[in-house]
């Protein structure tokens, strides 16, 4: 009827391993993600800086385009 072999706290070590295991995986793929997600952000502050870049050098083009308009406005 019951096995002789197993003891009630077999099973309960068991799904304690297979946590763990579970676990440790879980933190890999998250700091895998992290890794990821800091590369993007890393991309993202590039583009930034360059459409920062751009926006500064628009501004300066529009401005010497029109020296009609600043000389009204002191």
């Amino acid at each position: 009827m019951n096995e002789p072999t197993r003891q009630p706290g077999d099973d309960r070590l068991q799904r304690m391993e297979e946590a763990m295991l579970f676990t440790q995986h879980g933190q890999d793929q998250l700091a895998e993600h992290v890794r990821e997600l800091g590369k993007m952000l890393d991309r993202l502050d590039q583009r930034l800086a360059r459409i920062e870049e751009l926006s500064m050098k628009l501004d300066e083009a529009t401005r010497s385009r029109e020296p009609d308009a600043n000389a009204d406005n002191p």
